[in-house]
């Protein structure tokens, strides 16, 4: 397994810098964010994020896309992103399944995700890229149920699963669920509050998400890709920066069987 960074986590910052960032931490690999912001106008800033990853020893695992399998104008959408991925060459693009939750998803917006899933399958074919949806509240693929029924049902190799843990949800049972399907995982932990049941942020080491046994359970069933850090705490780059760190050693530790 190697360990990525999400540039989403530096959303504030320069992509070259983020970069930067991420070469000096030690990663393996990024996840680029599909913003504007990040990947420029058009993807206008794919060349020189390319250069610049080439000169740190970066891998584009992932492109963050934030193209969506309902949206009214997915075909032009969905072309602005395949350029994008053209000029990129992800080993995965990242998609979202809905805007709703799967159990307020109906037959007939599920038949039109479904149809425009089978159509992004076919369209990367030929290009080696493998596109995922977000496992996120809010869409289809909210549980483990919603993206094995939307995978099964497009049914082809090159549509697969992301993971994250979902503190509403049973994220160890949700993890075995996809495992077979797995394609990417985006590290993030949280807190929850047994009063409130407010949640709040954590680094990976101190959640309440064991990442020791998350990658126990990612070992025993085979999977070798990233594992991304994609969100951490703190306000200032600096603090960030440190804060990442952190993660990235302890993930480290962990994956070489040090913890």
């Amino acid at each position: 397994m190697k360990i990525g960074m999400c540039t989403i986590a530096f959303r504030e910052v320069d992509i070259l810098e983020v970069i930067k960032i991420a070469g000096d931490t030690g990663f393996s690999g990024i996840e680029l964010w599909g913003r504007e912001g990040h990947s420029g106008v058009a993807g206008r800033r794919i060349p020189s994020i390319k250069k610049a990853c080439e000169k740190r020893g970066l891998e584009i695992n992932s492109f963050g896309s934030y193209l969506n399998l309902s949206s009214k104008n997915f075909h032009a959408e969905m072309e602005e992103t395949l350029d994008i991925c053209r000029l990129l060459n992800p080993g995965i693009l990242r998609v979202w399944a809905g805007d709703k939750s799967s159990k307020d998803t109906s037959e007939e917006e599920y038949a039109g995700i479904l149809a425009n899933g089978k159509i992004l399958a076919e369209c990367l074919k030929e290009t080696g890229i493998i596109a995922a949806p977000e496992f996120h509240s809010g869409t289809f693929c909210d549980n483990s149920a919603g993206i094995l029924r939307l995978a099964g049902d497009i049914s082809r190799e090159n549509f697969r699963a992301y993971w994250q843990p979902l503190w509403q949800d049973n994220f160890n049972q949700s993890l075995e669920d996809v495992l077979p399907i797995l394609v990417n995982i985006h590290a993030q932990n949280f807190k929850v509050d047994v009063e409130t049941k407010k949640r709040s942020a954590a680094s990976l080491e101190k959640g309440d998400v064991d990442y020791r046994l998350v990658v126990e359970k990612l070992k025993a069933g085979g999977y070798t890709g990233y594992i991304e850090i994609e969100f951490i705490g703190g306000t200032g780059v600096r603090e960030k920066t440190s804060l990442l760190k952190k993660d990235f050693d302890f993930l480290k530790q962990v994956l070489s069987g040090c913890l």
